[in-house]
């Protein structure tokens, strides 16, 4: 075994043959733009054992949770929609049920991108929905996160392995309490409003929303994506993002003499969605958030920690994290108010304590919820209107999760992520404050976003982090622990060969910036994604856009 870790941690700290993954927050303005740039003849990674996306694979997990406690497959209208496909036959009913059931729960048309940012979105709508407006559809994935995340963490971890994966979800669904935690599509009634969900009306809301008059109607796109899903069979490499259709003529292509009444009928979906969580599920989140049990009891604990744990000899920062003084400074660049400053204090506390809660390593008896924290190396906050890759080129996004492993490996044993880092735009948490437009909200009333809280893209890229994790086996953790300080020494904020970022860092030299923060320039923001590979070898790195594949997910 010492021999065994002696061998990851000198591959570690070399990282040579790594792959570094970016999934970017973008920023649109007037108009929604397409999401992605493939070029096919780039063929780089053609002999790599496996796709690097079969190692993120939170999301599929999650849509078959959610299938799995669905009555889905009982409703007439779901089985009216299923045979109206054409040539069904040679498609997947399982993954069609599984993508509707999704598009449901998570109401997110970014969501619907891929399986990476429906997870993302769902974890977004997990930690952030206000406790008014948690109702069934946030239920279910409050479970997913508390009961089956850490169980296929420690379990699982790693490549993905599907067989596995449903057996876990499948036991869990034999226990009395996950048995009874079902969601409706039949459900005739509803219990809450709208408003009650942060909507303003009902046609708002996930499959009521089919107006033909917005930019991309969501019953229509649920309906499509479910078609895709069932082509495509569970392919985690699967994308949607240049596939949005922008009315239900669309459908027509896939579906037999699908009609109003078909639309009619889908809203009845939407009634599960009205239903309060239960208070023992709010509360059961909570904990994580309030008791004493939680990793940090305040901000000030929590920054003191990511001081030490990312102590570095080669910044002149001292640290890779420095959470007091970027979010000082990036207050005072944007002359925010004291509350509001505590507030995103608060939620930044709060999700890392959430986050903690579950990716506890229970199964290599490690119990002090750290261990998630030896696969952040930092976290980065930037005044550039236009934030920077690893390269120094501006990207033109709000955020992004750049994570990093290895695929080329001869050893099984040391494929997969190995940490990642996040680099966020400072503009992403202003988005209500051009002329009073709460931005975040009108892009949750559109169905774009899983949830209407200001400073959404916080929680966004934390999820990718999140699902990352899954993908580092606990060979590879047990070698980042050991080698965790030599690699923040490596990676430095902005200095030397190698830096994480390129561009300006809130906090980082102690000055503040001078304000360049125009508000126009976010009125249409999405959490769209811009996907890249790097190579690094040594020092030299090569950036290579991700090409599309028809690989389908083994079992």
């Amino acid at each position: 075994m010492k021999k065994l870790l002696a061998t990851f941690t000198m591959f570690i700290i070399l990282i040579v043959n790594i792959f570094t993954w970016n999934l970017k927050s973008t920023q649109y303005k007037n108009e929604f733009q397409n999401l992605y740039t493939y070029k096919d003849s780039l063929n780089q990674l053609t002999n790599s054992k496996y796709d690097l996306n079969s190692y993120l694979w939170g999301g599929l997990s999650l849509q078959y949770f959610l299938y799995k406690h669905s009555d889905i497959t009982k409703n007439d209208e779901a089985n009216v929609l299923w045979n109206k496909l054409k040539g069904n036959q040679n498609l997947s009913q399982e993954y069609y049920y599984m993508s509707l059931m999704s598009s449901l729960i998570t109401i997110s048309i970014y969501g619907m991108t891929s399986y990476q940012e429906f997870f993302a979105e769902s974890y977004t709508k997990w930690t952030s929905t206000n406790d008014e407006a948690k109702n069934k559809s946030w239920e279910l994935v409050n479970y997913y996160f508390l009961n089956i995340y850490p169980v296929l963490k420690n379990t699982i971890s790693g490549y993905i392995n599907n067989d596995k994966m449903m057996k876990v979800i499948d036991e869990d669904f034999e226990k009395d309490t996950s048995k009874a935690l079902i969601y409706e599509t039949n459900k005739q009634t509803k219990e809450m409003k709208a408003t009650d969900l942060n909507y303003d009306t009902d046609d708002q809301v996930g499959f009521s929303n089919n107006k033909e008059n917005t930019r991309y109607p969501y019953a229509s796109n649920a309906l499509y994506l479910a078609y895709l899903s069932s082509v495509n069979n569970g392919n985690l490499s699967f994308n949607y993002g240049n596939s949005y259709i922008t009315s239900s003529e669309s459908l027509k292509f896939y579906y037999n003499s699908i009609n109003s009444d078909d639309f009619a009928k889908l809203t009845v979906f939407m009634n599960d969605t009205y239903t309060k969580a239960s208070n023992e599920s709010i509360t059961n989140y909570n904990n994580l958030i309030s008791s004493n049990e939680k990793k940090f009891q305040d901000f000030s604990d929590m920054n003191s920690y990511f001081l030490e744990h990312t102590s570095s000899k080669t910044t002149k920062k001292g640290a890779n994290i420095f959470l007091e003084d970027s979010i000082n400074d990036m207050a005072n660049y944007y002359s925010w108010s004291d509350s509001r400053k505590e507030k995103f204090k608060k939620q930044f506390l709060d999700l890392i304590n959430a986050t903690l809660s579950i990716t506890n390593l229970y199964s290599l008896n490690e119990t002090n919820k750290e261990a998630f924290t030896y696969n952040i190396i930092s976290i980065i906050f930037s005044p550039d209107t236009d934030i920077v890759d690893q390269s120094g080129k501006n990207t033109g996004v709000m955020g992004y999760t750049s994570m990093a492993g290895n695929l080329e490996s001869s050893n099984e044993d040391a494929l997969g992520v190995y940490f990642s880092y996040i680099v966020y735009n400072g503009e992403a948490f202003n988005l209500d404050t051009k002329n009073g437009i709460d931005s975040a909200k009108q892009e949750y009333v559109n169905n774009w976003w899983s949830s209407a809280n200001i400073f959404t893209t916080l929680n966004h890229e934390m999820g990718h982090a999140v699902d990352s994790f899954l993908g580092e086996n606990n060979n590879i953790y047990k070698s980042m622990n050991s080698a965790y300080n030599s690699l923040i020494n490596q990676y430095p904020i902005a200095e030397g060969s190698k830096p994480l970022y390129k561009g300006k860092v809130f906090g980082f030299d102690g000055n503040t910036y001078e304000n360049d923060f125009d508000g126009n320039k976010i009125i249409f923001i999405v959490l769209g994604v811009a996907v890249g590979i790097s190579i690094i070898i040594g020092v030299t790195a090569v950036l290579i856009s991700k090409r599309k594949t028809n690989l389908k997910t083994p079992k």
